[in-house]
């Protein structure tokens, strides 16, 4: 029966990440369910339980006789050499194409006249130590599902919030990701992020004359500027729709001067920590309060 030989260039263009289901989903940042971890996790089993059993039976040949591979042992390793590249390859522990080199070298020499049994053992319990070591360095987060439902929250605004202020989704995008991975700091400082366009929006609606451009003024500025606002309007002509006014404008204003107070005064230099209470407690008003404006028809 003839040899199926096939050249290590060959085993080389074989290596196309692009091949390999799923690839890339070790990177960090990844997040896997058990039923995805579980699926990869019997893929990596399958590999190490076939090495070891052709290691075995190949050890018995390789202290007995010096003979050569038969072709079916062949056709048996190079399976394996690819389902290995396959595996480091999902490990992320392919980086170059010396990786690939090292990895593949072997799959020339199996075609080669003379490869004996034993060195077939060395090298493929080489191979099988090899993801051995590098296991211990790949780790997973686990997120308890009050956790979880916070990672990527695409509902973290309603749609008309969504649409109205995009800039404060991307940001509150981010703090339940952070609360998720219990940064609840971070958490925070993405709540007030998120409020930057906002209170812009609010400023320009009452609106505030500002002493600077609107874009360069800080909370301080829109909050002396809006409290100085809202006297003159409380002294203008009294009417249904102007109490109705000066009614959403103080919560909101008071809103505002809360989350500065309490918050970002603190967060934006570092001078306190939060915890899962406090984290909590700030991305549901920062929501609150962004629904609030677009209710009233404000938008970025």
């Amino acid at each position: 029966m003839a040899t199926n030989r096939v050249s290590f260039g060959a085993f080389r263009n074989a290596y196309n990440p692009a091949s390999f289901p799923g690839n890339g989903c070790w990177e960090s940042g990844s997040i896997w369910s058990l039923e995805m971890i579980r699926y990869r996790i019997e893929n990596l089993l399958s590999v190490l339980h076939r090495s070891e059993e052709m290691e075995r039976r190949l050890e018995v040949v390789a202290t007995t006789s010096g003979r050569e591979l038969t072709d079916a042992e062949r056709q048996q390793l190079s399976a394996l050499l690819m389902d290995y590249l396959a595996e480091m390859s999902e490990l992320d522990a392919i980086r170059d194409e010396d990786d690939v080199g090292r990895i593949g070298r072997p799959y020339d020499d199996l075609q080669k006249p003379g490869y004996l049994a034993q060195d077939a053992y060395r090298m493929l319990r080489d191979r099988r130590e090899g993801i051995e070591d590098v296991l211990p360095g790949r780790l997973f987060m686990y997120l308890a599902p009050e956790d979880a439902c916070h990672y990527h929250n695409a509902n973290a605004l309603g749609k008309l919030s969504r649409d109205a202020f995009p800039s404060a989704y991307k940001e509150l995008i981010e703090a339940d990701n952070c609360y998720a991975f219990g940064r609840y700091t971070a958490c925070v400082y993405h709540c007030m992020g998120s409020l930057e366009q906002p209170i812009r929006a609010l400023a320009a609606d009452i609106p505030v004359e500002l002493s600077k451009d609107i874009e360069l003024a800080c909370w301080g500025d829109f909050c002396r500027d809006i409290e100085n606002h809202l006297n003159h309007l409380q002294k203008s002509r009294h009417t249904v729709e102007r109490d109705k006014r000066l009614r959403f404008y103080h919560d909101a204003r008071m809103d505002f001067t809360g989350f500065k107070d309490v918050y970002r005064n603190y967060v934006a230099h570092n001078k306190v920590s939060y915890n899962d209470i406090g984290a909590i407690k700030a991305l549901r008003d920062t929501k609150a309060f962004i629904e609030r404006l677009t209710k009233e028809g404000l938008r970025e």
